[in-house]
């Protein structure tokens, strides 16, 4: 067979596939809450009624792995094949509920309870960076341990009118965690309240350009610029209109606005988008490119180019979609009401089958990278050759494939767009990435 040219297949790829999301065959009609995937294949989606479900291979197959029924659960964390995170509540019919924070260390075998305690039923969530792990409840506050659940130190208190629902990480500083929530006053439910860890500390941080009934919905963080959502109230009740996405920056120490050393949040001098009128419910963004998702409470999946400024809706469902995990730019998968899973691939257009020497099972993440790359294959294809290629196909790195998986330090490259080049004695395949 004749082996395919670099320059061809760099061509075929660029010019015939396009990402498109997919719905999934359903397999429960529970809600679905919450997901998290490590690669391309294997992942778990979590949700109402101990809906805990993991795949190996796509979402071609899921698995029940739940440590317990009749939890709602809310929020899922995968640090890697093996170890995984599940945390929900479970009502009782006195109106509060039990929270309970679950981990197994051999993919959903064995699960042991890490975390709990009797709490209203409100948002619960954990997230970890590999290093630490993070619990928050509504109503008891954070709480942080070294030692995956073992021990935990509480960081921040909880309840009263401040309610925190929500953590995610720095896209772009791992050990920067922000905790987002709202205030709640007696008539009305407004501004924005923040934790955030800097330099190892927790401050108290208050946005206070809000008004009254708005609050935030759903946001990302990148180098310390907060990429957020806002959207109108109605007692306590979201609405669908009037939701705008808004840039937020500078840490400004303020003693007259809140308190000695307290931080302030203000906007950026220009508010995204006005317009938006869908009510956002998960959002991510790539870092450098303008590009961005965001799902709604509608079930459409929306996709910005340029930084938020215009939006497209690129998926038009029925029902409400609730999380979305984002690999690279062209895969990701998304979860909602009634079961709903979605999943974005590259797919062939203008062209029914791959022609059969190019090389289509290997996926190389993240992209945009900064340190590292990692690059995943089927085991047949485990015994040939990586490159890595820049514009100009002046080889970089090239090494044998000895296994299904490899990790590949571009930390000293230069930021730019670069080809990861998987070869065989018969076949050949490309990905592009791109070098923060």
């Amino acid at each position: 067979m004749k082996k395919v040219s670099f320059l061809s297949i760099l061509f075929f790829s660029l010019t015939t596939l396009q990402a498109q999301w997919v719905k999934l065959p359903a397999f429960t009609n529970y809600d679905l809450t919450a997901c998290d995937f490590v690669t391309n294949k294997i992942g778990v989606v979590v949700g109402n009624n101990g809906a805990v479900y993991k795949t190996n291979d796509g979402g071609n197959n899921w698995q029940y792995i739940s440590p317990e029924k009749g939890i709602d659960y809310t929020s899922v964390e995968v640090n890697s094949v093996d170890t995984i995170y599940v945390s929900g509540c479970k009502s009782s019919t006195s109106g509060l509920g039990v929270t309970k924070l679950y981990a197994t260390f051999d993919s959903g075998n064995n699960w042991l309870l890490i975390n709990n305690s009797s709490v209203t039923a409100e948002k619960i969530m954990v997230k970890s960076n590999n290093k630490s792990l993070y619990f928050l409840t509504a109503w008891r506050g954070l709480q942080k341990s070294n030692d995956n659940g073992l021990n935990w130190n509480r960081i921040w208190n909880g309840g009263g009118t401040t309610v925190l629902s929500n953590l995610k990480f720095d896209n772009k500083k791992a050990e920067s965690l922000f905790g987002f929530g709202n205030y709640s006053g007696y008539s009305t439910y407004s501004s924005i309240f923040r934790h955030l860890t800097k330099e190892g500390k927790w401050h108290n941080s208050w946005v206070l350009d809000f008004g009254n009934d708005a609050a935030y919905t759903s946001f990302n963080v990148l180098n310390d610029t907060v990429l957020l959502f806002q959207n109108n109230y109605s007692r306590w009740m979201p609405t669908e209109t009037n939701n705008r996405f808004i840039m937020l920056y500078n840490f400004i120490e303020s003693e007259s606005a809140v308190g000695a050393g307290d931080t302030v949040w203000h906007f950026s001098n220009k508010v995204i988008n006005n317009s938006i009128s869908h009510y956002v419910q998960d959002c991510h963004f790539f870092s450098n490119t303008g590009l961005g998702f965001s799902v709604d409470l509608t079930g459409r999946i929306n996709k910005t180019l340029n930084g938020g400024t215009n939006w497209t809706t690129i998926y038009n469902g029925s029902d409400t979609l609730n999380c979305m995990s984002m690999l690279s730019d062209t895969i990701g998968y998304v979860v909602g009401n009634k079961g709903t899973i979605l999943k974005m691939s590259k797919t062939p257009t203008g062209t029914k089958d791959l022609p059969e020497d190019v090389i289509s099972d290997f996926i190389v993440y993240p992209s945009p990278a900064k340190d590292k790359i990692t690059i995943e294959t089927s085991n047949q294809m485990n015994r040939s050759t990586i490159k890595l290629v820049n514009l100009t196909g002046q080889i970089i790195f090239r090494e044998k494939m000895t296994s299904g998986s490899k990790e590949i330090d571009i930390n000293n490259l230069t930021k730019g767009i670069y080809f990861v080049i998987l070869e065989s004695n018969t076949k050949i395949g490309t990905k592009k990435i791109v070098k923060e």
